[in-house]
């Protein structure tokens, strides 16, 4: 298994953060590269059904959703960007005086590893993307 992950501050607390990605509805509001989201059901268990700009899907199954430590587990079942499979995908949220840390993670298989330097940059540039997406609609929404 490989693992990238991308850790930053945001100008936000930690629940504003958390209210926005906790029930893994309406990422297109916050990740710019999703169009739209689709999300059927709640919880864990959840199935959410995601089209990039580009006409992509993404089809991807919450894992589990802890409210007292603020973290979100996901797996993305189906996916046309990368050359990886098996993704697991967390996100963490912790605070330090009203100041919030995302730290976004991936687990995966990859086939080809010589191209992992490629798929490290892309998963980071849409982490970071979507860290400062979060922070955006967290700072309008105060």
């Amino acid at each position: 298994m490989k693992q990238v992950s991308v850790t930053k501050q945001v100008n936000a607390t930690a629940d504003k953060i958390w209210n926005i990605v906790k029930t893994g509805d309406a990422i297109n509001e916050w990740l710019p590269m999703i169009a739209s989201c689709k999300l059927i059901g709640s919880g864990s268990g959840a199935k959410r059904i995601c089209k990039t700009a580009d006409g992509k899907t993404l089809e991807e199954t919450i894992k589990s959703v802890d409210h007292a430590n603020r973290e979100l587990i996901y797996s993305i079942d189906k996916q046309e960007m990368m050359p990886i499979m098996n993704i697991t995908n967390k996100l963490k949220i912790s605070e330090s005086m009203d100041i919030a840390t995302i730290k976004w993670t991936a687990e995966f298989d990859m086939p080809d590893e010589s191209i992992f330097f490629t798929v490290e940059q892309g998963l980071k540039g849409l982490f970071e993307a979507g860290i400062n997406g979060l922070e955006k609609v967290a700072m309008a929404n105060s």
